[in-house]
C-alpha cells in the first residue's frame, strides 16, 4: 500500500502570500520614486516575486511511502527523485506540538529528512507509516564537535538589513529637496533615520552568534564582533529554560528556544528560527533544567537587555 503526502494548501498559500506581500512592500518603498520608469518598476517587482516563488517551490517535497521505502519528489523538478529505505535511519525525532510538530529522520547523528505538520494535511498518517523508532531528544556523538549552522534565509535577511540601513533614510529626503539642494530638515531627518535603522539592525543581529560545542565546552563568537569570543563550560551555567516564543497567537505560530542562564540572567540563547541545526545544538548543550516559559516580543527585548529572572543565591536548580 502506497501513502502519498497531501499538501496543506491553505497554510502554504498563506505563508507564500505573506512572504510576497512583505517583499513587494519592501521593494515598493525603493522603486516608487518618480525617477523610476514604470516598466522597469514592474519588471523588478515581477522578477523578485518569481524568485521567491521558485525558492518556495524548491523547498516543498512530495512524499510517497510504501513497504520500507520513502520517495521524495520536488514539485519544481518532478524528475529529480530521491529514495531512502527505513533501515538507513537510526531513529525518528519528533518535536513540537499540534500544528507546529516537526519530524526529523536521523542517520549517523545527522538529520536527513524533515517533515512539518503545517505543510501536510495527512501528517499523522505519514508519521504512522514510517516504521522507525521514535525519540523525543536527539542523540549527539560526545566525541564529535558540533558547530552552529544558520537558517537558509539568513543571507537574504542580512542583505535586506544592509539595504534598509544604507538606502532607507534617503527615501523621505527626496521630498525635502528644493531645486536640487538638500536643506537642513533633510539632513536632520536622514541622520535620525540612519541612527534608528542602524540601532535596530545591530540589536537584531546581536542574537546571531557562531557556536561551537565540544566535550562540555562552548565557544560563542558574536557575528557583529567576531574577535570577542567567549568561552564557557556547561557547568558554568545555572541551567537552561525551555522557552516557547509565541510570535503569532492568531495562527499559533511559535518557535522553540533554549535560554542558558548565568547569575539569574540570560547569557546565551539558541533559537530554532536562527539555527538550522537547533536540535543538535540543544542536545549537545544539555544541562540543568530550570523549567519552561512562554514569552512574546516584549519579554524577548527585556531578556536581551539583561533582565534578572531570579536571585542566584536563593534559586534552586532542578536537574533533569
Amino acid at each position: 500500500m502506497t501513502i502519498d503526502s497531501k499538501f496543506n494548501l491553505k497554510t502554504l498559500r498563506r505563508d507564500l502570500f505573506a512572504t510576497l506581500f512583505a517583499e513587494v512592500a519592501f521593494l515598493w518603498t525603493f522603486v516608487r520614486n518618480d525617477s523610476f520608469n514604470w516598466l522597469l518598476t514592474i519588471a523588478i517587482l515581477v522578477g523578485a516575486m518569481l524568485v521567491v516563488v521558485l525558492f518556495w517551490l524548491a523547498r516543498l517535497k512530495r512524499v510517497s511511502i510504501w513497504n520500507d521505502e520513502i520517495e521524495l519528489t520536488s514539485p519544481l523538478f518532478p524528475f529529480a527523485r530521491r529514495h531512502y529505505r527505513f533501515r538507513e535511519f537510526d531513529y525518528m525525532l519528533v518535536s513540537g506540538e499540534e500544528s507546529n510538530m516537526k519530524l526529523m529522520l536521523i542517520s549517523d547523528y545527522q538529520p536527513v529528512l524533515t517533515l512539518k505538520a503545517s505543510a501536510y494535511e495527512n501528517f499523522d498518517e505519514l508519521r504512522q507509516a514510517l516504521r522507525i523508532p521514535e525519540r523525543q531528544q536527539m542523540t549527539v556523538d560526545p566525541s564529535r564537535e558540533v558547530r552552529s549552522k544558520f537558517v537558509w534565509w539568513f543571507p537574504l535577511l542580512a542583505l535586506a538589513c544592509v539595504v534598509l540601513v544604507a538606502v532607507g533614510p534617503a527615501i523621505p529626503i527626496g521630498e525635502y529637496l528644493t531645486e536640487g539642494s538638500v536643506g537642513e530638515p533633510a539632513i536632520v531627518l536622514g541622520c535620525v533615520l540612519t541612527a534608528f535603522f542602524l540601532i535596530l539592525a545591530l540589536f537584531f543581529f546581536s542574537e546571531y552568534k557562531r557556536i561551537t560545542v565540544w566535550q562540555g565546552r562552548i565557544d560563542v563568537q558574536p557575528l557583529l564582533w567576531p574577535f570577542a569570543v567567549r568561552h564557557y563550560n556547561l557547568s558554568d551555567f545555572d541551567g537552561v529554560y525551555y522557552v516557547t516564543n509565541e510570535t503569532d497567537s492568531k495562527y499559533k505560530v511559535s518557535t522553540r528556544e533554549r535560554w542558558y542562564m548565568l547569575n539569574g540572567r540570560r547569557t546565551l540563547c539558541i533559537a530554532e528560527n536562527v539555527y538550522a541545526n537547533f536540535e543538535e545544538l540543544a542536545s549537545a548543550t544539555r544541562t540543568n533544567y530550570l523549567g519552561e516559559m512562554k514569552v512574546g516580543v516584549i519579554e524577548q527585548i527585556r531578556a536581551a537587555l539583561g533582565k534578572t529572572y531570579y536571585t542566584p543565591q536563593k534559586h534552586i536548580v532542578n536537574c533533569s
